[in-house]
């Protein structure tokens, strides 16, 4: 009577339990490619704004660090640097780096070191 009871429960296993699905990941290596796609073309065109708009020493002295959710992060080599990048982007830096750009730029982020 157990044996009989053991082999349903065995026989009901094998309908309920089914093995895993095996999922194809080239799909998902497409969606991160088309994302970093996408990505490094807006990157560009902040790049290309921020060199066309920052003064020249200030470019020299300064590179981007990130651009993510509309913020422009650009690394300044030292204090005095950033102080002067602070000073031009309040003069109207900020909207020239966010009128020339094609990305959707909202806020340009002074950060010290590069």
């Amino acid at each position: 009577m157990i044996q009989a009871l053991a082999a349903r429960i065995e026989r009901a296993r094998a309908r309920v339990v089914r093995p895993p699905r095996v999922r194809p990941v080239a799909g998902q290596f497409a969606a991160v490619g088309a994302g970093l796609k996408r990505d490094r073309a807006r990157l560009a065109a902040v790049a290309r704004a921020w060199l066309e708009c920052c003064p020249g020493t200030l470019a020299e002295r300064s590179a981007i660090r990130s651009f993510a959710r509309g913020v422009l992060t650009v690394a300044a080599d030292d204090a005095s640097t950033r102080f002067e990048l602070d000073r031009w982007l309040r003069s109207g830096g900020e909207d020239a780096v966010i009128r020339a750009s094609r990305a959707p730029v909202h806020r340009v982020k002074i950060v010290a070191g590069r």
